[in-house]
C-alpha cells in the first residue's frame, strides 16, 4: 500500500482544495447575510428614526454664539467673585499678621506702628512712595551731590572760601528734579513713538 493511498495520509493538494473551499464558502455566507441586512425593514427603521432624530436637534439647537454670551456674563461674575474673595483673605492675613508683630514690640514701638498702619498713613505713603520716591532722581540726586560738594571742598580749601552746608540740599534737590523731568521726558517720547 502506498503513501498516499494511506487513510492517516492527506496530501498537500487535498488540504488547499479543502481550505479553498472553506473560504469560498465563508465568503457566500457573508455575502447572503449583508443581503438580508439591506433587506430587513427593521434597520430601514432605524435609520429612519436616526435622520428624525438629527432633524429635530437641528432644529432646537441653538446658535454656539448664543450659548457662548449667556456664559460670559457668568464667567465674569464668577472671576469678580473670586478676586474680591482673593482681596478679602489678603487683607484678613495682612491685619492678623500685623496684630501678631504688634503684640511682640514695646508699648511704645506699639503706638507708633499703630499710627503708622492707620488707613490714611498707609495710603498717602504709598502714593508718595510711587510718585515722590523715584530711584533714577535719587540716584542721579547723590551723584551730582557729591561730584557737587566735592568739587565746592576742593576750591574752598584751595582758596580758603567757607564750605556752605546748605550747597548739600540745593545740588541734591536739582540733580533729583534733572533726572527725574528727564525721565518723564523719556517715558512720553517712548509712548509717542509706539
Amino acid at each position: 500500500m502506498s503513501l498516499e493511498r494511506h487513510p492517516h495520509f492527506e496530501s498537500n493538494k487535498t488540504r488547499e482544495k479543502g481550505a479553498e473551499f472553506n473560504i469560498a464558502k465563508e465568503v457566500k455566507e457573508n455575502l447572503k447575510k449583508l443581503e438580508q441586512k439591506e433587506n430587513n425593514p427593521s434597520e430601514h427603521s432605524i435609520e429612519s428614526a436616526t435622520e428624525t432624530i438629527r432633524e429635530t436637534i437641528e432644529a432646537e439647537a441653538r446658535p454656539a454664539e448664543q450659548l457662548r454670551q449667556k456664559e460670559r456674563p457668568a464667567e465674569e461674575a464668577s472671576d469678580h467673585h473670586s478676586i474680591n474673595a482673593h482681596a478679602k483673605l489678603k487683607i484678613e492675613a495682612y491685619r492678623k499678621l500685623l496684630t501678631d508683630v504688634q503684640a511682640k514690640l514695646s508699648p511704645r514701638d506699639q503706638r507708633f506702628s499703630n499710627f503708622v498702619h492707620k488707613p490714611f498713613v498707609e495710603s498717602v505713603s504709598e502714593i508718595a512712595s510711587k510718585t515722590i520716591a523715584r530711584p533714577v532722581g535719587i540716584a542721579w540726586g547723590s551723584i551730582i551731590t557729591f561730584l557737587g560738594v566735592v568739587i565746592s571742598l576742593f576750591y574752598a580749601y584751595r582758596y580758603g572760601i567757607p564750605f556752605n552746608y546748605l550747597l548739600f540740599v540745593l545740588l541734591f534737590m536739582a540733580g533729583y528734579l534733572t533726572a527725574t523731568i528727564l525721565e518723564l521726558a523719556f517715558k512720553l517720547l517712548a509712548r509717542y513713538k509706539s
